[in-house]
């Protein structure tokens, strides 16, 4: 979400202004690769029938990045739709999997 665009009580219609500006040469950048990007990671988080009690659902990538190592496993050890191996679930629990690779 980028942020709300809320009418205003005159009924006049709102508006949102969205940039992007790189540290560099502003004409070199187009917004609709970062824009495709957006809408591919928004599929990505809400899958067609994904449960709506899934931990993880919702949360951006940098989100994810941002949980502590504990969370991330309990996360992902929760999720019914991660298919983990045995041994897999036990380096998880034990903290022997980097959180990079949980995110």
């Amino acid at each position: 979400m980028l942020g709300r665009v809320l009418v205003t009580s005159s009924g006049a219609s709102g508006h949102l202004r969205f940039a992007i500006q790189p540290a560099g040469d502003s004409a070199s950048v187009s917004p609709g690769p970062v824009l495709a990007n957006w809408a591919e990671l928004q599929a990505a988080l809400h899958p067609q029938g994904a449960k709506a009690n899934n931990p993880l659902l919702g949360a951006t990538a940098s989100d994810v990045l941002l949980l502590s190592q504990s969370e991330l496993e309990r996360a992902v050890l929760s999720d019914p739709e991660i298919d983990i191996y045995k041994c897999g679930r036990q380096d998880i629990a034990s903290g022997l999997v980097d959180h990079r690779v949980l995110a």
